[in-house]
């Protein structure tokens, strides 16, 4: 007979149930990914692989093993319904560099960032890029 004294230290039966239903459904996930993203994902997140190596290995650039890392991990974040953001840290930006520093007064079209870049130039502020002397 056992002692109610002392808390059970392993898992429930259910808690089981439910973890090997979750790896299932991130080995399908996995499968469902193009190779190169999945040999970038297993490469980073589970050899542990910096991405520089990874593009080295995979003779493509950093920012190509970024996108693939990214998009794989959105990937299976969907198909196990999490949310990427909490889950797996990627944050988006709060606004981009033309959001911080156009001219509020006059909105931009879309696909403007040359004029917005030049307003923020003339404008008469010492934060200009015009302004600093080497």
């Amino acid at each position: 007979m056992p002692c109610s004294k002392f808390p059970t230290t392993g898992p429930t039966p259910r808690r089981v149930i439910e973890d090997r239903s979750e790896v299932n459904l991130l080995r399908h996930a996995i499968a469902e990914l193009p190779e190169r993203r999945r040999r970038v994902l297993m490469l980073s997140r589970i050899d542990g692989m910096p991405n520089r190596e990874i593009a080295a290995l995979l003779g493509v650039t950093v920012r190509t093993v970024e996108t693939d890392l990214k998009q794989a991990v959105e990937h299976c974040a969907d198909r196990l319904k999490r949310p990427v953001r909490t889950k797996f840290g990627f944050q988006r930006p709060a606004s981009s560099y033309v959001h911080r520093y156009a001219d509020r007064e006059h909105p931009l079209t879309p696909g403007v960032c040359g004029k917005a870049l030049d307003r923020d130039e003339a404008k008469p502020s010492g934060r200009s890029l015009g302004s600093l002397n080497p």
